[in-house]
């Protein structure tokens, strides 16, 4: 149908409206250095993260508060 304001505005064919910001969500992924393996990455199954000593030194950082912000978007 269209596109306004980055949302792609799409008709189905049962009649209904659909919002889709493809290139916001393609933004975040790139930004947060998920593009080439997003497919890897599951959700977390705990409710607290705790520090790993062991584990690899993280070596992509991010702005956090942009990132919230094109979520909350």
């Amino acid at each position: 149908m269209g596109t306004f304001l980055g949302v792609d505005i799409q008709h189905t064919t049962k009649g209904l409206l659909v919002l889709v910001q493809t290139g916001l969500i393609d933004k975040l992924i790139s930004i947060c250095g998920l593009k080439s393996e997003s497919n890897q990455h599951k959700m977390s199954v705990t409710n607290i993260l705790h520090d790993d000593a062991t584990g690899a030194v993280c070596e992509h950082t991010c702005n956090y508060r942009s990132v919230i912000g094109m979520l909350t978007y």
